[in-house]
């Protein structure tokens, strides 16, 4: 697993009771396995997130450790929608129809 941190204005900030927020910062990771690779991202929102963007870093960290540390739900979703993304790569499958969809529309 590769993590690679990010950021990155948004075009019109988000206004809270909290405050604004006018950039996002986070992480982009990559899984690979045999050849292919899969993509997610772990973006933290200040104010609205359960952690911060030091703590998903901590938790990514545990996991090239193999600490077996419980993890949020930000990093497990950043790291399910990479492992979903890799699964499509290695069987040649759209999302939709590994998830049992039947059709490519919408009826």
């Amino acid at each position: 697993m590769q993590a690679n941190k990010i950021s990155y204005e948004l075009t019109q900030p988000i206004i809270t009771a909290l405050g604004e927020i006018g950039e996002r910062n986070g992480y982009s990771i990559r899984v690979e396995d045999e050849g292919k690779y899969g993509e997610g991202e772990i973006m933290p929102l200040p104010g609205w997130s359960t952690i911060s963007v030091r703590e998903a870093r901590e938790e990514l960290r545990n996991i090239e450790e193999n600490s077996g540390i419980r993890l949020s739900n930000e990093v497990r979703a950043g790291l399910g929608m990479a492992q979903w993304h890799l699964k499509e790569a290695l069987t040649n499958t759209p999302l939709w129809r590994l998830l049992g969809g039947a059709t490519s529309t919408l009826k």
